[in-house]
């Protein structure tokens, strides 16, 4: 009864279906491929043997090797028989672990994949995601009728739910990848015309002065010329933020619209002076000049980089978004931990997305992580304070990239009811913020 569907490989029709989204993302795509194989876990003849009801750890405990990190850290490969360790061509494909021609195929056809990104996606480990990643896989295959949910319990379904829309024809989209699946669903279901008015709006804040299009749209024309070349090649840029100039060669990534402008994520010599990656703002850039991967004083770093054909793809940046909260992905990781006074929370904080590692804590592990990130002095008045406050607080940590401007200006419209605790640098800086604010109305 189930065997149709979890028998590998999967549809691509039933991969959409569960991915509630385009594949061509990254994320929804590895997503897609994990939430089939809890299922398999669930209904195929090898499926774990679970005592129902169940909760999320025991399905966990039963699915993992014994070694996998019970924490919020992406695991490394510590078990090569543990499950996060697969790649997603190896869960795809077990026998052969070869790609089948006609499932490659089928999603070119429906969803516009190039085989190079389509490789790439097929390296990936699904399982390399999370706790909360998983735990918010069960509660997904619950909203999808897979599961029936009571509280933080589960219980397998009897018969599988209804095939919706698996006989519609799906064409190949061009549109604009949206980083969040859920606002790509939208944008998908809506973004037509209906009962011949547009009824879906997407309303953006976007900074640029009309008088500065014209250079914006240049860039943007000279971009797309370059990313169609084989190599592409590196561009010479001359930058001018905040009345400062910089001339820097450049390998052109990607655009990414964010903090209400569009910004080139360029890997090779930056405005610090240090090789690397660096955002930069499209209106900020005067002059840009393509050149070629022979010219003389190429940049030590991207000579390396052709020569080795292993130049940053923007899958990289996808990555390394989702795996701390910031535009500024090249930053260094830190962690936050932020108190909430109840009320606050209830109404502005729960239900709400931030990032994947934004999630709510006990209050004795917001405990613990004061006793490992800060030092004695410092651990004496925070823990001070968590004595000092409503045992009704709530606690929530995260992975943010540190001086992150998006960041922070998110951290700055929770006050006066959201304090940062850790990191205890970050917690003065949002101090010395609120003491000059005061001043203004004093």
């Amino acid at each position: 009864m189930f065997a149709n569907r979890l028998n590998p490989p999967p549809t691509i029709e039933f991969l959409k279906q569960l991915a509630q989204g385009s594949l061509r993302q990254k994320q929804t795509f590895q997503r897609a491929i994990r939430l089939w194989v809890e299922l398999r876990s669930l209904y195929a003849e090898e499926a774990l043997s679970l005592h129902e009801p169940f909760t999320f750890a025991e399905w966990r405990d039963n699915f993992v090797s014994p070694s996998h990190p019970r924490g919020d850290l992406i695991p490394d490969i510590h078990d090569p028989a543990c499950p996060c360790a697969k790649t997603a061509i190896e869960w795809l494909f077990p026998e052969t672990q070869q790609l089948d021609p006609r499932w490659q195929k089928a999603l070119k056809q429906q969803e516009n994949f190039d085989d190079e990104v389509l490789a790439e996606y097929l390296k990936m480990r699904p399982f390399a995601v999370t706790r909360r990643s998983l735990q918010g896989d069960l509660h997904r295959l619950s909203q999808l009728g897979w599961l029936k949910r009571d509280r933080n319990r589960y219980r397998c379904i009897d018969s599988p739910p209804p095939e919706a829309n698996l006989g519609m024809e799906v064409s190949p989209t061009h549109s604009l990848p949206l980083l969040n699946p859920n606002l790509e669903d939208v944008a998908k279901t809506l973004g037509e015309p209906l009962g011949g008015h547009p009824r879906c709006f997407l309303y953006v804040d976007y900074a640029v002065q009309p008088d500065q299009q014209d250079r914006l749209e240049n860039w943007q024309t000279q971009l797309k010329d370059v990313w169609q070349q084989t190599p592409i090649p590196p561009v010479q840029l001359v930058y001018e933020p905040a009345n400062q100039q910089f001339e820097v060669v450049v390998y052109p990534v990607c655009l990414y619209y964010v903090r209400r402008s569009l910004y080139l994520c360029a890997y090779g010599e930056t405005p610090t002076g240090q090789a690397g990656w660096y955002n930069y703002r499209l209106e900020h850039i005067v002059s840009m000049n393509v050149r070629s991967p022979q010219m003389t004083n190429l940049p030590e770093i991207l000579s390396q980089g052709y020569q080795q054909d292993n130049l940053p793809t923007p899958n990289w940046i996808e990555q390394e978004l989702d795996n701390a909260w910031g535009f500024d992905f090249y930053a260094p990781k830190k962690l936050l931990l932020v108190r909430f006074e109840r009320e606050f929370h209830d109404q502005y904080i729960q239900g709400t997305r931030c990032h994947n590692t934004f999630e709510q804590v006990e209050r004795e592990e917001a405990r613990s992580l004061i006793l490992q990130h800060a030092t004695p002095e410092q651990q004496k008045q925070l823990l001070q304070l968590l004595e000092k406050h409503s045992p009704e607080d709530t606690y929530y940590r995260a992975w943010y990239r540190e001086g992150d401007s998006s960041v922070l200006e998110r951290l700055r419209t929770w006050r006066p009811c959201g304090e940062i605790l850790l990191p205890v640098p970050l917690r003065e800086q949002m101090r010395e913020e609120v003491a000059q604010e005061a001043k203004l109305y004093q």
